[in-house]
């Protein structure tokens, strides 16, 4: 075998290399994705927040971000009376 085959060879094998690798890094990224909604809705669901509560939250973000998450802003805790809290 020639060195021009050998290096044909080389480079074959390191398409198929490549081309699982990409399927690997596309599944790492879906399970990535399903285990970031999962955390997201956990953490909606303990929050107690409705559908409707976080929509507003989100677009209030998207309009003033800095205003929507103030370091002194009060925020619904887990309580068992449904009552908001203050770090006082």
């Amino acid at each position: 075998m020639s060195k021009i085959n050998k290096v044909i060879d080389e480079i074959e094998r390191m398409k198929m290399k490549i081309s699982e690798y990409q399927g690997k890094l596309k599944e790492l990224e879906q399970q990535k994705m399903e285990l970031e909604n999962s955390e997201i809705v956990g953490i909606v669901r303990s929050g107690k927040i409705s559908a409707d509560e976080l929509n507003e939250l989100i677009k209030n973000f998207r309009k003033q971000p800095s205003e929507t998450l103030k370091e002194d802003a009060v925020l619904p805790t887990n309580n068992t009376k449904g009552e908001i809290e203050n770090e006082d």
